[in-house]
């Protein structure tokens, strides 16, 4: 019997003034607890996945985006051990570093495309990276 897939958008926030892109980790009290990823979370009944992902990062990081300015990366589907997550990334290009307040993370790292990998990444978020190693972004 197949389980219900949990549909996540996550965002990856990019500086285009560093060209580095922000990772957050995971704290103890969450499952994943230490893992790095991109931000964001479940969508929401009703919600679209560019509001659940506005929502998602007013919550976690106290930032105001620009859903117009969110570009859709990729999709892919990760199996954990106790679920299937369905998780759709979206880039979104900011000036210059923005300030963080993190809330459900407890570190958070802005980092060179080829650096990524040297954090411990969360499974889902690794096909994402492999994806950016391969594309240059223009300013």
């Amino acid at each position: 019997m197949m389980s219900m897939s949990t549909v996540v958008v996550a965002i990856v926030l990019f500086s285009l003034s560093s060209q580095k892109y922000l990772i957050v980790r995971r704290d103890p009290r969450q499952s994943g607890a230490g893992f790095w990823e991109f931000p964001g979370g479940k969508i929401e009944f009703g919600e679209t996945a560019e509001t659940a992902l506005k929502r998602e990062i007013e919550e976690e990081l106290s930032l105001s985006i620009d859903t117009a300015q969110l570009q859709f990366l990729s999709k892919n589907n990760h199996q954990y051990l106790a679920k299937n997550i369905e998780i759709s990334f979206y880039l979104y290009q900011v000036p210059r570093e923005v300030p963080i307040v993190l809330v459900d993370h407890d570190d958070f790292s802005w980092c060179d495309v080829n650096d990524l990998l040297s954090y411990q990444m969360a499974p889902a978020d690794i096909p994402v990276v492999e994806k950016l190693k391969k594309m240059r972004h223009v300013g």
